[in-house]
């Protein structure tokens, strides 16, 4: 189950300086399915965070020599070109 937790620099006045989620395995592959799916320039659009996102995923995993390889998470590609994400029953 996902859980996160927001830290703050300093007082509530003060921006936020990071947020830490942690999830368990058909989380991350649930998110990386999405990742797969999001367009846009990978340097000047929100995509570059999606982008950093998967690859600190990524590299956590590899460095426990963990690879998601392909994902077991069913999208239909039918509805996708609907411009929804729709996710198949396990």
């Amino acid at each position: 189950m996902a859980t996160a937790t927001a830290k703050l620099k300093q007082p509530i006045v003060q921006p936020l300086e990071s947020i830490t989620l942690t999830l368990n395995e058909d989380e991350v592959r649930t998110l990386m399915a999405i990742f797969s799916r999001i367009g846009g320039s990978q340097t000047n659009s929100a995509r570059k965070h999606v982008e950093s996102i998967g690859r600190a995923l990524d590299d956590a995993l590899s460095s426990v020599g963990i690879g998601l390889g392909h994902s077991h998470v069913k999208v239909d590609e039918s509805v996708i070109r609907s411009g929804l994400i729709y996710f198949e029953d396990f």
